[in-house]
């Protein structure tokens, strides 16, 4: 048996299942062990876990089917996911929409923290990683040593990791470029989705929107003025921006009848 099948031999053994095995890198040493994840500790708000057959799940099923329609023909996998300022729903988005996308028969789904002034993805699931994509950037460890299996469905944590001091020249490092490069063309089954900086907050998702397939744009109704979400826009002028997804719309239109068809899964249809 060569070098290259006795790492990933090892990894297998290590991870526990075939596809860490084919994540780890030859040569690199066995990762360190990752918190498992407590279903009972994960936030309320990771609807399609939580409350699948809500109204609220169905909406993110929704945009996933969107999201696929746009993207799959042109082997668009690599989505960031910004909005203007912080509070808009950015993170909770990115977590949602990758949890429906794990749940598919034909796809995987990549989550990663790249907010890595605030990170916050992995509190969701009420874990607190060893490793992040900090840790990979600086050269402490290799990628599969941050990887984190979650076990909800087919998806898999990026963590960000501690907050450095110096976040834009990570995310627009050669090592953070070949990165993205890298998980894109890995799986062709895989999407990544990438949770980043608010546009007018940072420079880093702005940084990083070339580098990625597509941006999904997050505005909190009634929160940030039109101008604001213009400007934001503006930044993000030459990266491919696939749709606005507008969060907490207060629209009362129809909800008795979306009230009515939730509440009962059980009951018979005509």
């Amino acid at each position: 048996m060569g070098k290259l099948e006795s790492a990933l031999e090892k990894a297998l053994r290590m991870r526990g299942g075939k596809d860490s095995a084919q994540d780890a890198e030859a040569g690199s040493p066995p990762p360190p062990d990752q918190p498992v994840i407590d279903e009972a500790a994960l936030s309320e708000y990771l609807v399609p876990v939580k409350n699948p057959v809500s109204y609220i799940t169905e909406e993110y099923r929704k945009l996933c089917t969107r999201i696929f329609d746009a993207t799959e023909s042109g082997s668009q996998n690599t989505l960031l996911v910004t909005s203007s300022v912080m509070g808009e729903g950015k993170s909770l988005t990115a977590i949602n929409l990758a949890l429906v996308v794990a749940s598919k028969l034909d796809h995987t789904v990549l989550l990663v923290d790249c907010d890595l002034r605030n990170p916050s993805l992995h509190c969701y699931f009420g874990i607190e990683p060893e490793y992040g994509l900090v840790d990979y950037l600086e050269g402490r460890i290799d990628l599969p040593a941050a990887l984190i299996k979650t076990g909800i469905g087919k998806m898999t944590l990026l963590p960000a990791g501690r907050a450095p001091a110096n976040p834009v020249e990570l995310l627009t490092s050669r090592r953070m470029q070949q990165l993205l490069k890298d998980i894109k063309n890995r799986y062709r089954n895989r999407y990544i989705i990438i949770d980043t900086t608010p546009v007018l907050t940072t420079a880093d998702s702005i940084a990083l929107a070339p580098h990625v397939d597509g941006v999904l744009f997050v505005v909190r109704e009634r929160m940030v003025p039109k101008k604001d979400v213009l400007q934001a826009l503006s930044l993000l002028k030459g990266a491919n921006l696939l749709g606005v997804i507008l969060n907490c719309d207060d629209d009362q239109t129809d909800s008795y009848y979306r009230r009515s068809y939730y509440a009962a899964p059980s009951r018979r249809r005509g």
